[in-house]
């Protein structure tokens, strides 16, 4: 058999026109008698075009503009380098371009003025009705010495002048211990007057000026005032020990202990030191002017133990002696002083007492000296002597 041409479109699963052999690929071959066909006539043997698609052209994609490069970011500081500041400076505190000027606070009031203080004068703890105390009496003693002179023709007391009593015989310029009753303004002081001489004072307690601490009138107890008792005054130097002798001065000793007892010179201070002249300590008064007193006094004791005068009318109160201030006869209240070195003194204050343990701490606070307040070597201890407490103990 010879080959047989098939036509594809007679085959089962179909496929393109045209004609194969068996066992061929398709391929593209014409028939011969196609005719392309020219106003739908065919033309000879020209195989049909496909039909011309109309070309689309290919759309125009919009250009995007040039982009701009990203803003170069400040470099990172290099080590020891200070970071990038912005385009402008933060305020700075008193730059006038940004921050009004600041205007000063308003100054403080000046402070109360001042009161100067009067060179040489004692100076009271306390407000400055002390002041006024002080004055009020110094008045009273002058008016009562005038009095007593012009009415009873008796001498006047011992003046007192600057808080020193200083004699008004002739017999001895030195300083003397003292002690002036006192009254606050306004109030009218006891009769404080003293006594024409020692054997006309009358005996006992008697009200006199106004108490610097209120402790009453001591009522005089024979038996108790002619002890012997050993007193303990702690200070913040140290204690001194002395033994006061009631046999000798039983109404000196009697009320030295009846104001112990009441704490009458618990925290005060001694108020006078002398170094020049006699060498004593003087303490005994709460308001720390050396005028105060308990509110009463009584008569001076014991003063013919002293022995004889010498020719200038002095005595020697030997160191180590307790005796008390005053401000003239009749007027022993609450002050005190400490001899601590043999000193010619006027007969007129009562000794009570003999140091037995101490002596050394005033000594060393004599050294220091005072401040002069009432003459050369005459004031207020340099170094405070502060009186904490004192007991007593009978022996």
């Amino acid at each position: 058999m010879g080959d047989q041409l098939v036509a594809t479109g007679d085959q089962p699963n179909g496929g393109n026109s045209g004609w194969v052999s068996p066992g061929q690929e398709p391929q593209d071959a014409v028939p011969q008698d196609y005719v392309p066909q020219q106003g739908g006539v065919p033309q000879g043997n020209v195989p049909p075009q496909p039909p011309s698609y109309p070309q689309q052209p290919y759309p125009q994609y919009p250009q995007y503009p040039q982009q701009q490069p990203y803003p170069q970011q400040p470099p990172y500081p290099q080590p020891g380098g200070q970071y990038p500041q912005p385009p402008h400076q933060y305020p700075q505190p008193g730059n006038p371009q940004f921050y009004p000027q600041q205007q000063p606070y308003p100054q403080q009031p000046a402070p109360w003025p001042t009161v100067p203080q009067r060179p040489g004068a004692f100076r009271s703890r306390s407000s400055a009705a002390t002041a006024v105390i002080v004055i009020s009496v110094a008045l009273a003693v002058i008016v009562a010495g005038i009095a007593i002179a012009l009415l009873g023709g008796a001498a006047p007391s011992p003046a007192v002048a600057g808080g020193v009593q200083t004699s008004s015989a002739p017999q001895s310029a030195a300083p003397q211990p003292s002690a002036e009753a006192s009254s606050p303004a306004g109030d009218t002081p006891q009769s404080c007057s003293t006594a024409a001489g020692i054997s006309s004072e009358p005996i006992g307690y008697h009200v006199c000026g106004t108490a610097a601490r209120s402790v009453g009138v001591p009522a005089y107890a024979a038996a108790p005032a002619h002890k012997t008792y050993t007193v303990t005054i702690k200070t913040n130097r140290g204690n001194i020990v002395f033994t006061a002798n009631g046999n000798a001065a039983p109404y000196t000793v009697y009320s030295f202990v009846y104001l112990i007892e009441k704490r009458y010179f618990d925290n005060t201070d001694c108020t006078r030191l002398v170094t020049v002249g006699i060498y004593v300590l003087q303490c005994g008064d709460p308001t720390g002017t050396g005028a105060g007193g308990p509110g009463y006094a009584f008569q001076d004791e014991n003063l013919a133990s002293l022995g004889t005068p010498d020719s200038e009318g002095a005595v020697t109160y030997k160191a180590g002696v307790v005796a008390m201030a005053n401000a003239g006869p009749d007027t022993n209240g609450s002050q005190f002083f400490l001899v601590y070195k043999d000193s010619s003194i006027d007969p007129a204050y009562t000794p009570f007492g003999t140091i037995t343990e101490g002596l050394n701490i005033i000594q060393q606070v004599a050294q220091a000296g005072s401040n002069d307040v009432n003459g050369s070597g005459d004031g207020v201890p340099n170094d405070q002597v502060h009186i904490e407490s004192v007991t007593e103990s009978v022996e």
